[in-house]
């Protein structure tokens, strides 16, 4: 992963939007702070994209990198693009690796950590779409 860097307006939020676009022109946002060590995220679909019924984000976790155990108010599901790791939900412990599917429903205590040497890359899917504080990501 890149030095992750505050993101810009993405593509499909911009005044006459693309009807298609690629992730490349999206900025990582890093994801710092109580939940996460090592990592950043996309938003690949933005939640005005989907008339607020969804949103998507590239989340990618550097070797060592993990998120301690937390407690979301959306359903979402963790999509393995890459890379190696594990997911916990309310304590069960899953090895993850590229096509692994991981749903956490809203309320569920979850974590997930990468075990191995390269990045952790995984697609997000939120319901209701996850809205990101400007202030903590």
């Amino acid at each position: 992963m890149n030095a992750p860097t505050k993101q810009d307006a993405h593509p499909a939020a911009q005044k006459a939007a693309p009807i298609t676009w690629h992730i490349d022109d999206v900025e990582w946002t890093p994801l710092t702070g109580l939940f996460i060590r090592q990592a950043g995220y996309k938003s690949v679909v933005p939640p005005e994209f989907s008339n607020n019924a969804y949103s998507i984000e590239l989340t990618t976790v550097g070797a060592g990198g993990s998120s301690p155990p937390h407690v979301e108010p959306w359903a979402h599901v963790f999509y393995v693009l890459s890379g190696s790791g594990e997911v916990t939900v309310e304590g069960e412990v899953t090895q993850v690796r590229a096509g692994s599917v991981s749903p956490i429903a809203a309320g569920q205590l979850h974590s997930f950590r990468n075990t191995g040497t390269d990045s952790l890359e995984m697609l997000v899917i939120y319901h209701p779409p996850r809205k990101r504080n400007a202030a903590r990501a």
